[in-house]
């Protein structure tokens, strides 16, 4: 990659700047990956989400879309292989991808590596809901630019920066979480904190800038605090790697298969950026109202507790529907975005 630009930022932005702006993706990440599935309502609020969950998307989010920027331009399919190398953590932080612990010995296996887990998790869900859709919440709310939701075609442009596109989100989300929390009140406290979190990190954001205004290419990490972050992303590794449910990693034929997935994985991601120094983006200039993002928020919880009343006695089928419906967008949107590589179909957009 001897062509590749170097790493630096944008303009000067003061550190403090930088980290707040910097937590505030690893939250949102958090909120997006961890709260609406149900996986951990209240990651803000114990000490195994505050020192691992949230730093896990915070070092993924930032390392990935600093690659994105720097090694080439923002378009779908480098943001989408980016999301997909960010989803293969579940392999060796948390060994889902070989041993899922909601059903265990039950999981559909070839070669050890759980089928279903890679198609939801690694080509889909980490994608759009821990990497894709929280920078472009981040971009929307947080900074003056639209990179990302640049890389959209104009349609989706034009939802992502409507108040009816961003409610729907909200409502969706409410919805969503509601399948997996234990009840209303479950529901309720956890659409609270969220709304809690994420209202207090925006606003305190809003009064540090206190009206300066920074593209989100700005605000990404330079050179020196890159390599730190990659550092401490590999001490994460390494720490939930060998202390994080060590007894469930598989035989050597495992192991082969995801390293020839983070291979395949990568050289893709390669291709992309590649692809993306010869692209353009055309953007809406305007941007939403900023008091949806707090209306978003109470509508997310508002909906979090109908949604738990309404839908309780089909909980279980919707799951069944959203896991391998899940699954199917993972396995077609693996196959549209390589073969867009493939067949050199990523070409300029004015």
């Amino acid at each position: 990659m001897s062509d590749l630009v170097q790493l630096q930022t944008i303009k000067t932005v003061p550190k403090s700047h930088k980290w707040l702006f910097w937590l505030n993706i690893g939250l949102i990440s958090t909120f997006f990956a961890e709260v609406i599935s149900g996986s951990d309502l209240f990651p803000y609020f114990h000490l195994w989400g505050i020192v691992t969950v949230v730093p896990i998307y915070l070092l993924h989010c930032l390392a990935l879309v600093t690659l994105v920027f720097r090694f080439g331009r923002p378009t779908l399919p480098a943001l989408y292989f980016a999301g997909t190398l960010f989803g293969l953590y579940e392999a060796y932080i948390t060994k889902v991808l070989w041993n899922p612990p909601w059903n265990g010995a039950d999981a559909f296996k070839l070669a050890d590596v759980a089928v279903f887990e890679v198609l939801v998790l690694v080509f889909f869900w980490h994608v759009w809901m821990s990497f894709i859709l929280p920078l472009l919440a981040a971009e929307t709310w947080l900074t003056n630019s639209n990179q990302i939701r640049g890389c959209f075609p104009p349609r989706l442009q034009r939802f992502f920066n409507s108040t009816a596109g961003w409610l729907s989100i909200a409502v969706f989300s409410g919805f969503f979480v509601s399948i997996n929390a234990k009840s209303m009140s479950e529901a309720v406290l956890s659409g609270l904190g969220v709304l809690g979190v994420l209202g207090i990190a925006g606003w305190l954001w809003r009064r540090l800038t206190r009206g300066e205004t920074y593209t989100l290419e700005d605000l990404l990490p330079n050179r020196s605090e890159f390599g730190f972050l990659v550092l401490l992303l590999a001490g994460l590794y390494l720490l939930t790697g060998f202390f994080l449910r060590p007894e469930a990693y598989p035989s050597i034929v495992g192991h082969l298969i995801i390293w020839v997935l983070y291979a395949l994985l990568t050289f893709l991601f390669w291709l992309a950026l590649r692809r993306s120094k010869r692209c353009d983006f055309h953007s809406l200039e305007t941007q939403p109202p900023q008091w949806l993002w707090v209306v978003g928020l109470l509508t997310y919880t508002v909906f979090a507790m109908l949604a738990e009343s309404l839908f309780l006695p089909v909980d279980e089928l919707i799951v069944l529907i959203g896991w391998y419906g899940s699954a199917l967008l993972g396995l077609i949107a693996i196959l549209h975005f390589a073969w867009l590589l493939i067949a050199k179909k990523v070409t300029l957009r004015s």
